[in-house]
This record gives structure tokens, sequence and C-alpha cells, in this order.
């Protein structure tokens, strides 16, 4: 998506933002009502759905005081899905200080009985088959396991390991109701690794 496509649609471009990851990365953009947020983009218009289910979810761990983003754009456009999501404080840490671990537990704790299952990604049903794919292979735009590969010796092997656990899952074993994707943003964290 260019520049001048999301003028026409009300969005200007600020700077790439540094950490984050989707098909093209994260910006942080200008909404149509002037507000910053982080901007990101999907080549996929389905995404669209996978937001409408999952926003509810979000509303409720905010009524629970859980630090998560507000998604005030969420658009099907040009055979893609845009999002825009609200800029939270915070910035990006190697190795967080136990304060924040306890921080991301507390998150954890809160989501407990927020229903926002979500369905697969295209062509990945059952569910179980598309949390699988995902850990196993990675989902392109979405969950891509090549950054992690990429970036350094602890980054690969974390995903080693996600994908061992993925290689032992049973397929049967999860639910669709199993399946509420959310987004925890400690007040450290980085504003662009905050989507869903």
């Amino acid at each position: 998506m260019n520049r001048a496509r999301l003028r026409e649609l009300g969005f200007e471009l600020v700077a790439r933002a540094d950490a984050g990851e989707s098909d093209e990365g994260a910006w942080f953009a200008t909404a149509p009502d002037g507000a910053p947020v982080v901007l990101k983009w999907f080549p996929d218009e389905a995404v669209a759905g996978r937001y409408a289910v999952l926003l509810p979810g979000l509303d409720e761990l905010r009524s629970r005081r859980v630090p998560v983003p507000e998604y005030p754009h969420v658009l099907a456009v040009d055979g893609l899905t845009l999002s825009a999501q609200q800029v939270l404080p915070g910035a990006s840490v190697r190795n967080p200080a136990p304060a924040m671990v306890e921080q991301v537990l507390e998150c954890v704790a809160a989501m407990a009985g927020v229903a926002c299952p979500l369905p697969a990604p295209p062509g990945l049903h059952p569910w179980g088959a598309s949390v699988v794919h995902t850990l196993t292979v990675g989902v392109d735009g979405w969950a891509m396991h090549e950054p992690l590969r990429t970036g350094d010796r602890r980054s690969a092997a974390v995903l080693d390991r996600v994908e061992a656990v993925g290689a032992d899952a049973d397929r049967r074993g999860f639910r669709p109701t199993d399946s509420c994707t959310w987004t925890c943003t400690p007040t450290t964290s980085s504003p662009a690794t905050t989507a869903g």
C-alpha cells in the first residue's frame, strides 16, 4: 500500500516502527482525525473478519484494566486489511525486569474467561490444524517464523522450541474457544509490538 493511497484513506505515515512484524511491518501514522496510531496492513481482506471477532475481547480486557490498545480503524480495501491501533506509551526491552514479567502474568490472568474465538486463517480448518500449522510453519503476514530464524541465536532458539511444541501437539486437543488471541501492553513495551 503506497503513501498516496493511504492519504486518500486519511492516513499519513510518520515513520517505520523499529519493532513489530506484519506483512509490511508497523508504521507510526496519523489517522483521519489526527490521532497518532500504529498502522499495519495485511495482504488479505479476510483478516478484517479476524479483527471483528477479536475486538470485543479486547474491549472486555480493557474493562478489566488490562492495557490493550483500541483499534479505531480496521478497513478491508484494495484486497488488503488495514488496521490502525491506538498508540500506547512504552518502549521495547531485550531483557525485561521482573516487574515487567509480573505485569505480563497479571495480563494473562486477566484474560480468564474472555471469549474471542477467531476463525482460522484461510485454508486452515479446523482450528487445531491452524494452531499446529502456525507453530510449525507460521502464517505469512501474521505469525512469521523468518524474523525469529534470522534475528539472532536467542530468537532462533525460541523458534526451535515453538516448532518443537507444534510438532508434538495433538490437533484434536484444540477447541475453537481456545483461540482467543489478545494483546497485552505492559507499561514498558513497544506500541509497535501490540497488534493482535
